[in-house]
């Protein structure tokens, strides 16, 4: 159990490291633009479940020049298939397990239920476009609820989301994502019982109050 919740800590601190703030430029674009100061990382939703009748979601990827450290925690989506769109950069790709390099007019396709991860292994910005299919309001609400915490200030003084914050987001959220560590078999067990307590000690699963947070999703 405790090797388990210090798995939980660890993937706080690095969702909180990849969702440092949420910047909105004007009301055209609310809950559709997001920035992380900390890896650099800019994304950009292109088009979202609501506007393409769940057929996908599809966002647009900038991280800033220079090698750069994995973004965001290892993960796999148990109902989407990813596509990327390499534009410009040189990323590389972690996908079960096996690392690749990748250039610009590549399209790494990672299927549903396989483990991948990347980052920036060139010195220029690399620029990419990713597409979910089917597309699914959580792919939103994650990115809302998570940048919208660290944009509130609602971190632990090590700059992470708190342990329940996360287990419950995540529990929630996972038709959309799914980290490999802890172990899913893990989470399927303990998740539930932390969400339940999650809940009862005032947290939710997502805002609504933050901009791109679906208000029916809690």
């Amino acid at each position: 159990m405790t090797e388990i919740l210090t798995e939980v800590q660890r993937l706080g601190a690095s969702v909180a490291r990849d969702t440092t703030a949420i910047v909105i430029s004007d009301d055209n674009d609310r809950g559709r633009r997001f920035f992380n100061p900390h890896t650099g990382e800019r994304i950009t939703f292109l088009a979202i479940a609501e506007e393409t009748g769940g057929e996908l979601t599809r966002m647009e990827i900038r991280v800033r020049s220079g090698p750069g450290d994995w973004v965001g925690p290892d993960h796999f989506h148990p109902f989407q298939e990813e596509r990327f769109e390499i534009v410009a950069g040189a990323p590389i790709f972690r996908i079960n397990d096996e690392e690749r390099p990748a250039e610009p007019g590549e399209v790494i396709t990672v299927p549903i239920g396989v483990s991948h991860i990347f980052r920036n292994g060139g010195r220029e910005e690399l620029h990419m476009i990713s597409e979910y299919r089917p597309g699914l309001k959580s792919v939103e609400t994650f990115f809302a609820t998570f940048f919208g915490l660290a944009a509130d200030g609602k971190l632990t003084r090590r700059g992470r989301p708190p342990l329940l914050q996360s287990v419950l987001t995540l529990w929630e959220l996972r038709d959309y994502l799914v980290v490999t560590r802890p172990p899913p078999a893990a989470q399927r067990l303990l998740f539930p019982p932390l969400s339940a307590i999650a809940r009862l000690r005032g947290y939710r699963a997502s805002y609504p109050e933050y901009r791109g947070a679906p208000s029916g999703q809690t």
